[in-house]
């Protein structure tokens, strides 16, 4: 339609097509780096839909006045009603919520009943990323939380603690409590997290732990430090991302441990703990040593580590009776939960290049 003249048609094209494409990489950087960190998925799809009503109401009334331009007070009012639906946007928002933003990553959720404050992602109301007393801001709601001291059985000297998935910030609070000499590094994608982590749940960063706003396998290949206990917590809704869960990351994972180190894992699986053996047996490759604690009905906890002797029962009642001395821990009936494990010749290995996803693409 611009070009008058066949002569003319490819230059109109080209230009066309260039500013098509100048068009599309501004609207995707702008809205990827100011629109959604500013103003949010949900209010930017509440604006658009104003706009597009707006653009319908105007084409609607010019057909009834059967003329070619809006009048002032048409458009005064199509624009006054845009104000009042980019204005009024958080009367959309909940009303039972703390807070709510759209980050980068996720859209994030802080919420509180009569006793607890949870952090949840992504519209998921069946599972929170973290939950904590209102009383006891330094006691988790999760069950889980109360098994991770399990690792100090396994090395009762450990000092150096990774953190891989900060949430509310319940784990380093908790290590805090069990001994504020702990060196505690915690790593987090998410800038916008991490502000919650200190504003809602009353984490501190630099007392609780060293915080490394980073991809875990990005921090993992670049750190220098090396760690006695790695937790490994990092959760996207109900799952760990995948790309967490592969032999290349445990091999990551095992080079920064000191000897004796270990590896645990929040092994949290609401469809059948169906993805728990392959990521054993795939631990099993990289650590000579791997255990299971059957601790909930859609939980577990698993821990790896190169030790020089195979773990036993016997030998972490030994471990746990130094940590019973040492932090007034009382791990007698957690260690109850071992549970021994036999992985068939079936059960796949996970690699960067056949991940849990391909496998179990309908539950990520």
């Amino acid at each position: 339609m611009a070009a008058r003249s066949v002569e003319t048609m490819g230059n109109v094209s080209g230009t066309v097509y260039s500013i098509s494409t100048a068009g599309s990489i501004v609207g995707t950087l702008f809205t990827a780096f100011y629109l959604i960190p500013s103003m949010g998925i949900k209010t930017i799809g509440f604006l658009i839909g104003g706009c597009l009503l707006v653009l319908s109401l105007s084409t609607f009334l010019l057909g009834k006045t059967g003329k070619k331009r809006l009048k002032p007070r048409y458009a005064a009012a199509c624009f006054f009603f845009l104000v009042v639906l980019f204005n009024g946007r958080d009367s959309f928002d909940r009303t039972d919520a703390l807070y709510e933003k759209d980050s980068l990553y996720y859209h994030i959720i802080v919420m509180e009943d009569h006793c607890c404050r949870y952090l949840k992602f992504d519209f998921d109301m069946r599972h929170f990323q973290s939950a904590m007393y209102l009383d006891l801001p330094y006691n988790s709601r999760l069950a889980y939380a109360d098994y991770i001291p399990l690792s100090f059985a396994f090395n009762p000297t450990a000092n150096d603690i990774l953190v891989i998935g900060l949430g509310g910030g319940s784990l380093p609070k908790m290590l805090y409590r069990i001994n504020p000499g702990f060196n505690v590094d915690a790593v987090e994608l998410d800038t916008e997290v991490v502000k919650i982590a200190e504003k809602y749940f009353y984490f501190k960063e630099g007392v609780h732990a060293n915080v490394f706003v980073n991809d875990a396998r990005i921090f993992v290949k670049k750190t220098r430090n090396k760690y006695d206990i790695i937790i490994l917590d990092a959760y996207k809704s109900e799952f760990i991302p995948y790309h967490l869960l592969t032999r290349e990351y445990f091999e990551e994972l095992s080079a920064i441990l000191n000897d004796g180190g270990l590896l645990l894992l929040n092994m949290y699986d609401p469809h059948n703990r169906q993805i728990n053996k392959p990521v054993i047996k795939t631990l099993r490759t990289v650590f000579n040593d791997t255990v299971l604690f059957d601790i909930l009905p859609d939980a577990d906890i698993i821990v790896a580590g190169n030790s020089k002797h195979k773990t036993t029962l016997e030998s972490l009642k030994i471990g746990a009776g130094t940590v019973k001395n040492k932090y007034g821990l009382d791990l007698g009936e957690k260690l109850n939960k071992w549970k021994a494990v036999r992985i068939g010749k079936d059960i796949p290995i996970f690699t960067d290049d056949y991940s849990p996803g391909s496998l179990y693409g309908s539950t990520g």
